[in-house]
């Protein structure tokens, strides 16, 4: 739609239709936005550059009225990014691609105060797909894509773990259009990084000290063992224990869940360790499993987070 089309244009609503402002901003799609050019000029050196500038005069024998500068973006990115900018309460941004439009059009126009109000959205953004039981990967991913787009190097560290907790696999998101090869790869780099971190962590020391005992009685020898070797996290010391055959399994199952998503909860669900609990044929044992299971689950995340928390991830762009 164009002005050359015969559509004329529509007025915004509040605040951006006050009879008073001496700027009109039109938006792509014919929306005029009556705003004033000295809250324009303290929120963006752009604009106060361009108010400085000699302006066209008018015609003396036209009705006055505030020139018109028409801008690229549409309606649904300039009435937040103006909100912002104004007194009045924030608007509420909850979609990501909302978030990019105000983002992109805040860096062009050198906004500070709207591009900080947007990384806190993209922040809520993760916050809240956090909170939900079953996390995805494509809040996260999209996340990423537009902080390393602006060079967020907070929000993408937050994004990167984020896309931890959920499928590696991921439907296409429109951000990913501008994210680089390289940014791409050292996400997945550290997604690889991280499962290798977690996998090591079911074999140290450590976790056979501190973890195991929750549901394995040691020295319960009920001719269902597997020996095994755990080793220190610097590789120099070795410790030969002898594990419960069905925690060697449902290890291997729970790993096998946690190198998809390795900050994911449901990798411990009943689902995928109930059949080896059940399988245990020994009393006692099988007694102690389900008893220390939820308690086992709580440590090992812990842990997890914590292999989790050394693993850098790398921004090509922030170095």
């Amino acid at each position: 739609m164009s002005e050359e089309d015969g559509k004329a244009a529509s007025v915004a609503s509040s605040p951006f239709d006050d009879p008073q402002a001496d700027l009109i901003l039109r938006s792509s799609d014919l929306i005029d936005f009556r705003v004033m050019k000295c809250i324009l000029a303290l929120a963006s050196p752009i604009f106060k550059v361009m108010f400085s500038l000699p302006q066209p005069k008018q015609d003396p024998d036209a009705e006055p009225s505030p020139p018109v500068v028409p801008v690229p973006e549409p309606s649904a990115v300039l009435d937040p990014l103006l909100r912002i900018l104004y007194p009045t309460p924030p608007p509420e941004l909850l979609d990501v691609d909302e978030i990019g439009g105000v983002l992109e059009a805040a860096h062009k126009y050198d906004m500070d105060g709207a591009m900080i109000n947007a990384r806190s959205a993209l922040r809520a953004c993760l916050e809240r797909e956090k909170a939900q039981k079953k996390p995805t990967s494509e809040v996260a991913i999209a996340v990423y894509a537009l902080a390393c787009r602006f060079k967020l190097a907070d929000e993408a560290r937050l994004a990167a773990r984020a896309f931890l907790a959920g499928p590696l696999d991921h439907p296409f998101v429109s951000q990913l259009e501008h994210l680089s090869a390289a940014s791409y790869y050292h996400l997945l780099d550290y997604h690889r990084r991280v499962g290798d971190a977690v996998e090591a962590l079911f074999t140290s020391i450590s976790y056979s000290d501190d973890v195991l005992p929750n549901v394995s009685i040691k020295h319960h020898f009920c001719g269902g063992g597997t020996t095994e070797v755990y080793q220190s996290e610097d590789g120099t010391a070795e410790k030969v224990c002898c594990t419960d055959e069905w925690w060697y399994h449902a290890r291997m199952s729970v790993l096998a869940e946690l190198r998809k998503a390795p900050l994911s909860s449901s990798s411990f669900s009943s689902s995928i360790v109930s059949p080896h609990l059940k399988a245990i044929s020994c009393v006692v044992c099988k007694d102690r499993a389900f008893e220390g299971w939820d308690k086992m689950k709580e440590l090992s995340l812990i842990q997890i987070n914590k292999k989790a928390d050394k693993v850098e991830l790398v921004l090509p762009w922030d170095r």
